[in-house]
């Protein structure tokens, strides 16, 4: 048992380099992984090797967060996990600030990425 095991991570960027590494620890924490970026074939092969060495569910998709509308090509994802995304990603944040519980954050238990994009 991994300490995601049940969480699903969408990671953008996410078929090389830095992304990939990044998609790489999610999956070896037991975590379901979506690999989006511009590079549907990196996406795809990343996501094969992903599910063969860490034996998780993993999803290659062809995303540019560059453009607008934004995630126009990830609908291919199921409302489920747009909803568990959104979950963690948001309500969980938000929840612990107005319960002014920020040991969480403090501890590292919520990781904040920045792209440097504006939703």
């Amino acid at each position: 048992m991994g300490k995601l095991d049940g969480r699903i991570a969408v990671v953008t960027g996410g078929g090389t380099g830095l992304g990939r590494e990044i998609v790489e620890a999610y999956a070896a924490a037991g975590a379901t992984v979506v690999i989006a970026s511009r590079k549907l074939d990196a996406c795809e092969r990343a996501a094969a090797e992903v599910r063969d060495r860490h034996q998780v569910e993993a999803l290659g998709i062809s995303c540019n967060v560059g453009t607008a509308p934004v995630y126009r090509d990830l609908t291919e994802l199921t409302e489920h996990m747009w909803r568990k995304v959104l979950e963690i990603n948001l309500l969980g944040a938000a929840a612990l600030y107005l319960a002014g519980d920020e040991s969480a954050f403090v501890t590292g238990a919520i990781l904040e990425l920045d792209g440097g994009a504006t939703f």
